[in-house]
């Protein structure tokens, strides 16, 4: 920390984010099986909205949060409902199965949660308009282990906040809308040298990967690698134990309102720059000990304004020994599941 080594450092108390319950969404009890250890269900939360309303603050409350791993929330339009509706029915259990994103077209996410983070609440004159009609849906990563078996369905809530009238009119009838972006970077993490296995073949990790993930997995690891100039042969020689990846990418516009970054279990660090190498460098999130039960969006203390031709660089590391002993020898590559690995961020604007 850049203080005087002496600087006492006091706890801050009461700093959890609390937000107006003003709809309380909770899912149809859900139990998956421990035969499918990365479970991705999709629910529809139907707010049942009468009027033009403005959501202000979100959270999920995670119910079994023993094999809850990550939630994201989708608004969809009325135009999307059927769709999601046939999704529900064509599926015998409680929702659908969506592995990736919501599993229908026309919708846009608003929100990511994972262990350990408070609910979003949105600077006072913005929020995300929604008309009569429009509706949420949530996907929910679960991660089943034999352990797990005797657990009972899980209900996870989706909490929202409303802006209320005088805070409309305040900002003249209309809030501004904010812009949630998502950036990605490779997982290329190969066995060490001490590890033998047939899954420390990367093709063969490849294929395990499609076996469990269809062929998302391939695409990801793959595409990833080619958006960010790098092929597999940049990590080769990161057989310590310790792999990383970077990649720059431009930035969307307008005044920072929040940060987020995440990783697995072996997460090592988290970095995320603004213009790297240049007079306005400005590291705007640097998690040097990654924690995957602390995942917290952070909020800059001052107003970062991000413009047109502006890039983030992300970095990400992991580390192999932080892998159950007991657990096959791999190649971990970018994919959802528990086992496997992300290197990912979001920032959410607002305009300028």
């Amino acid at each position: 920390i850049d203080v005087d080594p002496s600087t006492p450092i006091e706890p801050q108390r009461n700093t959890r984010t609390v937000i107006d319950r003003d709809l309380v969404l909770q899912a149809e009890p859900y139990k998956g099986d421990t035969d499918d250890p990365d479970d991705y269900r999709c629910q529809i939360y139907d707010p049942e909205l009468t009027e033009t309303s403005w959501v202000q603050g979100y959270g999920i409350e995670a119910d079994v949060t023993e094999v809850v791993h990550h939630g994201l929330v989708f608004k969809a339009d009325a135009t999307a409902r059927a769709g999601a509706d046939a999704m529900d029915a064509a599926n015998p259990d409680i929702g659908w199965e969506c592995t990736g994103l919501a599993g229908i077209p026309g919708v846009n996410q608003i929100l990511s949660w994972a262990p350990g983070q408070d609910p979003t609440q949105l600077p006072s004159d913005t929020g995300i308009e929604m008309q009569p009609g429009d509706f949420l849906v949530m996907q929910l990563h679960y991660h089943y282990e034999p352990v797990f078996a005797d657990l009972p369905p899980d209900r996870s809530t989706l909490i929202v906040d409303l802006a209320d009238e005088a805070t409309i009119e305040a900002a003249g009838g209309e809030l501004d809308p904010i812009d949630l972006r998502i950036y990605l970077g490779p997982a290329e993490i190969p066995c060490s040298t001490d590890e033998v296995g047939p899954l420390c073949d990367r093709d063969a990790a490849i294929a395990d990967l499609q076996s469990r993930s269809g062929t998302l997995g391939a695409i990801a690891a793959n595409g990833l690698n080619a958006a960010c100039g790098t092929t597999p042969a940049d990590y080769a020689d990161m057989t310590d134990g310790i792999a990383s990846s970077t990649c720059t990418l431009p930035t969307q516009t307008g005044q920072i309102v929040s940060i987020w970054g995440h990783q697995h279990e072996i997460g090592k660090s988290v970095k995320m720059t603004l213009n790297p190498g240049t007079p306005g460098e400005k590291v705007l999130l640097d998690i040097p000990n990654w924690n995957f039960d602390w995942q917290l969006d952070y909020r800059p203390v001052e107003d970062i304004v991000l413009e047109r031709g502006d890039v983030v660089q992300i970095d990400c590391t992991w580390d192999r020994s932080r892998i159950d002993d007991d657990a096959e020898p791999r190649y971990v590559l970018w994919a959802e599941g528990t086992d496997d690995e992300m290197c990912y961020f979001q920032i959410v604007t607002r305009p300028v």
